[in-house]
């Protein structure tokens, strides 16, 4: 799964894990489920791409 997010990264974004951080907050039904106060219906498109770089620091060919 790295390997498959790594290569949709853009070349001209790069992907330098080394001393980088990912934080997740606050993803949860509040902002993502239809019809809840603080709906973003477009905090659903991301939630694939959230999993997919959350999936980095536990896969084995992280540095």
């Amino acid at each position: 799964m790295a390997e498959r997010c790594l290569r949709k990264s853009s070349p001209r974004q790069g992907c330098d894990l080394v001393g980088a951080a990912f934080n997740i907050i606050d993803l949860q039904n509040g902002f993502v489920a239809p019809g809840f106060p603080g709906e973003l219906p477009m905090a659903r498109k991301i939630v694939p791409n959230v999993n997919c770089i959350k999936a980095l620091p536990r896969a084995p060919s992280t540095p």
